[in-house]
């Protein structure tokens, strides 16, 4: 099959492929007349908003989780025990904290280990 055969058979197949010139003539008023997209700047109104509902729906979701699972209740004493300042330092010298023993404690039994250790290494 020759060059000139090859040109003549793409040529028969582009006719046939072409559209009908009626089905163009209504696929082109029809993109034409259809209702195009709003502007750039009425989109990005359009995704402000949304986020904008997004956001508020999220945050009363999580309000109403929160009073739900929370118990919200602003007459109980321990919720606005938490408010108060003074409370909360009054409360705070009545615990005593045991972190500094506990800190020694563990590291004399470190010590105790090392030396067991220690000794193990020398006697062999």
């Amino acid at each position: 099959m020759g060059r000139d055969d090859l040109l003549q058979n793409l040529k028969a197949l582009k006719r046939t492929l072409d559209p009908d010139p009626e089905f163009l003539h209504r696929s082109r008023d029809l993109i034409l007349t259809s209702r195009q997209k709003s502007p750039y700047i009425f989109q990005t109104r359009n995704i402000l908003s949304d986020g904008l509902k997004w956001s508020l729906a999220l945050g009363l979701t999580s309000l109403l989780l929160f009073i739900i699972v929370g118990g919200f209740n602003p007459s109980n004493k321990n919720f606005l025990a938490s408010l108060n300042e003074k409370a909360l330092l009054k409360e705070s010298g009545r615990v005593t904290f045991n972190i500094e023993l506990d800190e020694i404690r563990y590291r004399q039994q470190l010590e105790k280990n090392i030396a067991v250790v220690i000794d193990e290494i020398i006697s062999n």
